[in-house]
């Protein structure tokens, strides 16, 4: 008995663009060390790293003056658009209002968009977009937009000849196995291609089976309704009848939809080692999944050890497989999930983590795993879309603090925030006052429990663990921050419930799993509530939860392919299918009260409406420090009017 999938409605474009497209790691330049952002953007530019060319110059762009920042944005998305980062250029360029641009800047902003819209095979938009008289532009603008309004075609992607060999055998290992998951590799690859680099290529191959395949890549790209993909794949059948990719679905390249019928499942989990614990805990949730209370048939599991070398899990899968496995879960170590992710699978597997080489793809592996960083960038969306700008950031001294803080800060600036500040803290320690008060720049009044702190944060972000969590909350209330919404993970919480000790969350901002707030998603199973696990399991909730999850979601992991709206709403959140066969699983956003979880209401208004609150909050508080300020004043001026009347 399986969990059911639901299908949801499509996010907007632009939510999706910003959850799925991430700026490249901001590196500093070697000679650059303390240089400005916009020094950083112009090495990167001279450089050809155009990628963080546009990742430093929108950065450039939020700390810069009016005006200027949409100069800054528009040189972003240019450079965007010149490191093939489409996504981030339709990200940058809708957040840019043409009211009251000049046109020179006008044309600039639009001829990125023609150029992108041109790019996807949209020649209307492209067209409709710059139908602009050249009159008062530069020359060079001038030039730039007679070039694009002829029919300008952008130069092609560069493909280095290793590249294109490289494809063009995985075009000829599936011409001899006629496997899927072979063509399920070479369409991948092409999907990394823009058109024009498509057509480019195109245009100078006489070999009649790269011609095919990227002559079908061509349509895909160029043809993305519906009716208009039916009609061009009906003609690329008719021209590419005996070509080894016939008949020219793309989709069962990859996707082979249906639950998979597995008879036996092979469960691939460290039983030994450092991680045994971790994967008794997971095992122990795939057991109770598995538990039929209706007494109907369910897969055989059978438990291999994964706590060996990571460079021998293929012999432990071929092993599974050959011993009769129609289905693998795990493994759980990242090192092995890469491995196995560079051969060649038979059977798929549901990996419980995520490989170490991000780029990595294998139509018969998808990666599922609870990714701290995930949960970073959602919580950055959150507080973005709560109306917040400008916010400060505090983790722990260690390296997943620093990873969560830096992966923060990125999705955060990419919004169009800013992060004042980051700061670092002794995480062993019992006291954090020192970072809060240097970070918060906290002045101390003369009188006890009175004092100030910086007035240009509207919000703050903790990394933070629940030891961590319980103590800081109260700290930074006590330096005079007890007005500012707290935003965390889901880290904040151990998954224990204790009232009396998680009373000093109440109010926190956080990300949970819905199992920890009630949301049983089948109420009629085995899986036992949170406050009902024992031993290992009871400290380790998450973990249990993760492979109930991995076991009832194993099996539709195909389905989730076959539509970019499907879902499978499980005990870890609602799950669906990314890229590179990901599998991102959506928390729900949750508080305390009364030391106790509980879920918080969906919030329909938009993020200028939530950002017009924010503002009139910090108006209100201005107001009123003014007026405590005034009334200080008058208290002291009359004070001393009293002590000069008495001397």
């Amino acid at each position: 008995m399986f969990a059911r999938i639901r299908i949801l409605p499509v996010l907007s474009l632009f939510a999706l663009v910003l959850m799925l497209n991430g700026c490249a790691d901001l590196e500093l330049p070697g000679n650059s060390t303390g240089s400005s952002p916009l020094d950083q953007a112009r090495t990167y530019e001279s450089g050809g790293d155009f990628q963080r060319a546009a990742d430093m110059y929108w950065l450039a762009s939020q700390r810069a003056s009016a005006g200027q920042d949409v100069l800054l944005k528009i040189k972003a998305s240019e450079m965007a658009f010149a490191a093939k980062n489409y996504n981030q250029v339709r990200a940058i360029t809708s957040n840019i209002n043409e009211k009251g641009l000049a046109k020179n800047e006008l044309v600039r902003k639009r001829l990125v968009e023609a150029r992108l819209a041109r790019t996807r095979g949209d020649e209307q938009r492209a067209i409709n977009l710059v139908n602009i008289s050249p009159a008062g532009l530069s020359p060079e603008l001038q030039q730039q937009l007679a070039r694009f309004q002829s029919g300008e075609i952008e130069a092609a992607q560069t493909l280095s000849a290793n590249d294109r060999s490289r494809i063009h055998g995985l075009m000829i290992q599936h011409q001899k196995s006629r496997d899927k998951n072979d063509a399920g590799l070479v369409w991948h690859e092409l999907n990394q291609i823009d058109a024009a680099g498509v057509r480019g290529w195109l245009a100078n191959s006489k070999d009649p089976l790269i011609r095919g395949w990227l002559d079908l890549s061509y349509q895909a790209k160029t043809n993305p309704e519906p009716a208009q993909w039916q009609q061009a794949n009906a003609a690329w059948q008719q021209r590419y009848r005996g070509h080894p990719a016939f008949p020219g679905d793309p989709n069962s390249f990859i996707v082979r939809g249906g639950v998979i019928d597995a008879k036996v499942i092979a469960v691939m989990l460290p039983r030994s080692g450092r991680l045994a614990r971790a994967g008794q805990v997971i095992l122990n949730g795939i057991s109770a999944a598995g538990r039929n209370l209706e007494g109907k048939p369910t897969p055989e599991v059978r438990v291999y050890d994964s706590a060996e070398n990571p460079q021998n899990i293929y012999a432990l899968y071929a092993t599974a497989v050959q011993q009769g496995a129609d289905l693998v879960i795990g493994p759980f170590d990242k090192l092995a999930v890469d491995n196995l992710a560079r051969q060649r699978l038979t059977v798929p597997v549901l990996a419980l983590n995520h490989a170490v080489t991000e780029q990595l793809f294998n139509p018969n592996l998808f990666q599922f795993g609870l990714i701290p960083e995930d949960e970073a960038i959602a919580v950055a969306e959150n507080m973005y879309q709560d109306g917040y700008t400008n916010v400060i950031a505090f983790a722990p001294e260690s390296a997943w603090g620093k990873r969560l803080a830096t992966t923060f800060e990125e999705k955060f600036t990419e919004l169009g925030g800013t992060v004042l500040e980051s700061g670092y803290y002794d995480g062993r320690a019992n006291d954090y006052s020192d970072t809060i008060v240097r970070v918060l720049q906290v002045e101390k009044g003369e009188e006890r429990h009175t004092g100030y702190r910086r007035e240009d944060v509207e919000a703050i972000f903790v990394a933070a663990n629940s030891r961590q969590a319980r103590l800081f909350k109260p700290l930074l209330e006590f330096h005079f921050a007890e007005d500012l919404e707290v935003y965390t993970t889901s880290s904040s919480y151990s998954g224990i419930p204790s009232s009396n000790e998680d009373r000093d969350l109440n109010s926190i901002n956080y990300l949970e799993m819905p199992w920890f707030l009630g949301l049983d998603p089948d109420s009629k199973d085995a899986v036992p509530a949170p406050e009902e696990l024992i031993g290992d399991d009871r400290f380790y909730p998450r973990l249990f939860a993760f492979g109930v999850d991995a076991y009832r979601l194993a099996p539709l992991v195909r389905q989730l392919l076959v539509s970019p709206e499907a879902s499978y709403y499980g005990y870890t959140g609602q799950v669906s299918a990314g890229v590179q066969n990901k599998l991102n699983h959506q928390l729900l956003r949750a508080t305390f009260e009364r030391g106790e979880t509980k879920a918080l209401p969906l919030d329909n208004k938009t993020r200028d409406e939530n950002y017009e609150i924010v503002q009139e909050k910090l108006k209100e508080r201005f107001e009123r420090l003014e007026l405590e300020a005034e009334e200080k004043i008058k208290e002291a001026e009359e004070k001393a009017l009293r002590e000069a009347a008495g001397n």
